[in-house]
């Protein structure tokens, strides 16, 4: 067990300050957010629309922010001495108990909420589910590109979609409303997204892994080679 932490310490600490973007946002404005709202006696009707609109931005997005820059290392070219690194510790494991970390910090922010507006205990069916589908969508993107840049490109567009298409209606496979999360788009979105996400993590990994076996045996021809 030990090893795993020290693995996910020295992975965070290779990333650099990125690494502390969703803390700042998870645990230090979100919560900003929550004690101005309750200090200046907004309404509820407002107070719904600014945590409905902060959470399913923030907490899906970033929870898998960590997970993106942490998979950079082992995929792009600059970053996969890493490899030889945490070779005792897989990617797959540190990158879970990174998002597990996240997944936790979120449900503390969100039954921080629920002080503010009981009704949003309800919102747990929708952000988990989109931030699993966050991690396997980046995750996925990552392992096929190699590329962190094109995977945040991915979560941005599919929040920029999840925006524009869900502003009048539910739309299947986009979990965004502007009302509390209804048992039509549990079922229509929450659920497959969870389903979804899961697959893709999977997959990704899977594609990570042929692609490490290969660079391994190509390494072991070229070093087979030299000595000839």
């Amino acid at each position: 067990m030990s090893a795993v932490f020290t693995a996910v310490r020295l992975s965070l600490k290779n990333v650099g300050a990125v690494r502390f973007v969703p803390l700042v946002l998870f645990d230090v404005l979100y919560p900003l957010l929550l004690c101005s709202m309750h200090f200046n006696g907004i309404k509820p009707e407002m107070i719904e629309v600014y945590l409905l609109q902060m959470s399913q931005v923030i907490f899906p997005f970033f929870s898998a922010w960590d997970v993106i820059f942490v998979l950079r290392e082992y995929n792009e070219s600059e970053g996969n001495e890493v490899l030889f690194v945490n070779k005792r510790v897989s990617a797959r494991t540190i990158c879970a108990v990174i998002f597990c970390a996240m997944l936790l910090n979120v449900s503390i922010m969100m039954a921080a909420s629920c002080l503010l507006l009981p009704d949003f205990a309800f919102e747990f069916v929708r952000i988990i589910p989109a931030c699993v589908f966050f991690f396997g969508m980046c995750g996925f993107i990552i392992g096929i590109s190699k590329s962190a840049a094109l995977s945040i490109l991915g979560g941005v567009l599919y929040l920029i979609a999840n925006y524009m298409l869900c502003i009048n209606r539910e739309v299947p496979m986009f979990y965004m409303s502007f009302g509390l999360v209804s048992s039509e788009l549990v079922l229509q979105s929450c659920l497959p997204l969870l389903v979804l996400g899961i697959a893709l993590a999977v997959a990704g990994n899977i594609i990570s892994k042929k692609r490490t076996v290969r660079s391994e045996e190509s390494a072991v021809r070229k070093e087979r080679r030299s000595r000839w």
